[in-house]
């Protein structure tokens, strides 16, 4: 075989030494919803202008029921979808032996923190959404890590 140029900001072993281990799947959990947990919250910062622009041109004057279904569904569908897919996506991607299985779990598992993290204040709702919640990062994380897996040599 010909000789392969080293990547970019890759470390090789010294002379003798063995390669570091790769990390192993049930890391990728907590990295992916670590990075799921903080895109979420990037984009539901960056929508809620455009969220509170958007309820306002469709909820009429006085019916804050649907100014407030607009802006929930902003900030739990589209962000949530997003920052899901992208850190399923970077599971997929870099994880190693990490794959869609291991991105879903992390969307899981992000989904449980965030509603742990809003029960102290909203009591039994949160755990209401906490299946939707869960079920919706779990299938959008799955998504992005199956569309970003690396092609496997064949």
């Amino acid at each position: 075989m010909g000789r392969h140029l080293p990547v970019v900001g890759q470390k090789r072993a010294p002379v003798g030494e063995e390669p570091p281990e790769e990390r192993p799947p049930w890391h990728w959990v907590a990295i992916g919803a670590v990075m799921q947990l903080l895109a979420w919250l990037l984009l539901s910062l960056l929508a809620q202008p455009l969220a509170a622009g958007v309820a306002r041109a469709v909820a009429a004057p006085g019916d804050a029921r649907s100014a407030a279904l607009v802006l929930a569904g902003t900030h739990v569908i589209v962000t949530l979808g997003i920052g899901s897919a992208a850190s399923g996506a970077l599971v997929g991607r870099f994880g190693g032996r990490a794959g869609p299985r291991e991105a879903a779990l992390s969307g899981a598992a992000a989904a449980a923190v965030a509603c742990a993290l809003t029960a102290p204040q909203a009591g039994v709702v949160a755990l209401l959404v906490l299946a939707p919640l869960g079920a919706l990062a779990a299938a959008a994380a799955w998504i992005g890590a199956r569309i970003a897996l690396p092609p496997r040599a064949e």
